[in-house]
């Protein structure tokens, strides 16, 4: 009897989970948050359903990262700690919500072993790397890997260019 409870609370979190992905795809964020929360309660251990929630926060938040990712990220990382987007989505939560750079480094330096084509890890650690510990050299070495990994966006050329002048600058 419990097993049979447990089957029908798996595939009523599938469903769930298949009508928050549908509402990702029409931008409709409230009604996705609220399958995917749905969908969690009903399975705590579909590490996706955590990520893809935490992703729907950030998407209902304008693209910001915001503390109501924390909780998904974290759980998802908990379940499975080889996801490398949740790693460094984590970390921009950590770095831009709340201010914990030790904590965002180590997500992002975490998603860049994970996975050798993870790039966005690599220029977000050179950001944090810059901006927060005024380490010039690793964020230079950061944005190499980057450039390394592909230079997705065709742009860390420029940057490296920038950061290798700042570094001239410096005293």
């Amino acid at each position: 009897k419990d097993r049979l409870a447990s089957l029908r609370r798996k595939l009523e979190a599938r469903v769930l989970y298949d009508e928050a992905l549908r509402h990702k795809r029409a931008k409709k964020w409230p009604e996705a948050i609220a399958a995917l929360r749905r969908c969690v309660e009903l399975d705590p251990n579909k590490s996706g359903a955590w990520f893809e929630l935490g992703v729907a926060y950030y998407e209902q938040n304008r693209g910001e990262s915001c503390e109501a990712q924390y909780e998904p990220y974290t759980r998802c990382i908990a379940l499975d700690p080889k996801n490398a987007m949740a790693h460094n989505n984590l970390a921009s939560v950590l770095m831009n919500v709340r201010k914990d750079d030790a904590g965002a480094e180590r997500h992002y330096r975490k998603a860049i072993e994970l996975n050798p084509k993870q790039t966005h890890a690599c220029w977000n650690l050179s950001d944090l790397l810059e901006d927060e510990r005024n380490d010039i050299r690793g964020a230079i070495e950061a944005i190499e890997e980057y450039i390394r990994r592909g230079n997705p966006g065709n742009d860390g050329h420029q940057r490296l260019r920038f950061l290798q002048r700042k570094l001239e600058a410096s005293p």
